[in-house]
């Protein structure tokens, strides 16, 4: 299977990068069930026809909310009827205000200015280069996703869904532990992350030709690719920190996010075919 963002879709109107698991091919040779498994970026951007679809179509179970409180409070998720709304921030706040300190004294103002004008401090390349490595190796984190995976298994009906603001960091990297839990190879895993370069190609060509007409060279096109699109590059340096420090992805499964043997059978007699 080579997916696509057409393939893997869900339709929404108004909700970035909306789109669902189906049709991976396990290892096992089981594919995931269509409509069970959901992720997305911003769910404060839901039209009321979205919200319906959740509801009617998918029967949503479980909102899960990645993003920090500041984000939160800036666009609220839009409540889905029946759904229940779980926060579940998975960035450390303490090593997050940090970095809004820093960013302070840069000058760097809101995300565009981040991306674009801030394209050229070593301060943003290096949020960029080290966010994901930074993240699977935070005990905040780990917890985090540990916490996520027992409530996915306490929810045995409906469908869940999953986001951040974008539906490509922090939602890529619990996409990335349930497939692996679901027994996914890694290039599946890296399959389903670089669809994101597809839905916000629009937004990552404007980025780079701004850039360009800026001067900007390879580093800098580096952190558009980074935080406007998806750097495979960089995930698979966190995906490679998980093998080299803690075995391998099974025993980082096992013995970090606390998803025992028994749990990931769980998960797959639920959620493949």
């Amino acid at each position: 299977m080579h997916p696509s963002f057409a393939s893997q879709s869900i339709r929404m109107d108004s909700i970035p990068n909306a789109r669902e698991l189906k049709g991976y091919v396990m290892e096992d040779g089981r594919k995931v069930k269509a409509g069970r498994l959901l992720r997305c970026g911003d769910l404060g951007r839901a039209s009321d026809a979205d919200l319906r679809r959740l509801n009617e179509e998918f029967r949503l179970a479980v909102d899960f909310d990645f993003r920090m409180e500041m984000e939160v409070r800036q666009s609220p998720d839009r409540p889905v009827e029946g759904a229940e709304y779980f926060f579940l921030p998975t960035l450390d706040p303490v090593k997050a205000q940090i970095s809004m300190d820093e960013l302070q004294g840069t000058g760097i103002r809101g995300f565009r200015d981040f991306v674009t004008r801030g394209a050229s401090h070593p301060y943003v390349q290096e949020f960029a280069r080290s966010m994901y490595v930074g993240m699977v190796d935070s005990e905040y984190t780990q917890l985090q996703y540990a916490v996520f995976f027992q409530k996915i298994l306490s929810t045995p009906d409906g469908a869940i869904l999953w986001h951040c603001s974008q539906g490509k960091d922090r939602t890529g990297l619990g996409t990335a532990f349930i497939l692996f839990a679901l027994g996914a190879s890694r290039e599946t895993v890296l399959a389903d992350y670089r669809i994101t370069n597809e839905a916000f190609a629009s937004e990552i060509e404007k980025a780079t030709r701004y850039i360009l007409s800026l001067g900007g060279g390879e580093a800098e096109l580096t952190v558009v690719n980074s935080l406007v699109g998806a750097n495979e590059a960089y995930f698979i340096d966190a995906l490679d920190l998980i093998d080299r420090k803690y075995g391998s992805m099974q025993d980082y499964l096992r013995d970090i996010l606390l998803v025992s043997e028994y749990d990931q059978a769980t998960l797959r007699d639920r959620y493949l075919e």
